[in-house]
């Protein structure tokens, strides 16, 4: 919409949807804490104890950079790229479902955490 609303203007807007990949942010899990009586403590948990498993799957922070080079290079950049393996695969999942199905994968995914 932005990118519509700016176009007149000769000024593109692109999306940049990344997937996860490596960075130092699940160090910062290690050390960080939520009040026990929060509703995200279970699901916080869950997340910092898996990081270990869910970064080995991680991407190369490079191909963001590269894509972001790419599209401020471009002539005409595209409205929106999507970069990273896991990315992609949500990118197609939420093609594939009504948005109904998809709310409901991804309730059932946080839902999942916090079991």
């Amino acid at each position: 919409m932005l990118n519509a609303e700016l176009h007149r203007t000769g000024i593109s807007v692109t999306v940049i949807a990344p997937g996860l990949f490596r960075t130092s942010m699940p160090e910062q899990f290690r050390d960080s804490r939520v009040n026990e009586g929060s509703p995200y403590a279970k699901a916080f948990a869950a997340i910092r104890n898996g990081n270990g498993a869910i970064m080995e799957r991680a991407g190369d922070p490079d191909q963001v950079a590269r894509a972001i080079e790419d599209c401020m290079r471009a002539s005409a950049p595209p409205v929106r790229i999507v970069v990273g393996a896991d990315a992609v695969e949500m990118e197609a999942e939420a093609r594939r479902s009504s948005p109904q199905e998809y709310a409901d994968l991804l309730r059932d995914y946080v839902a999942g955490l916090s079991a």
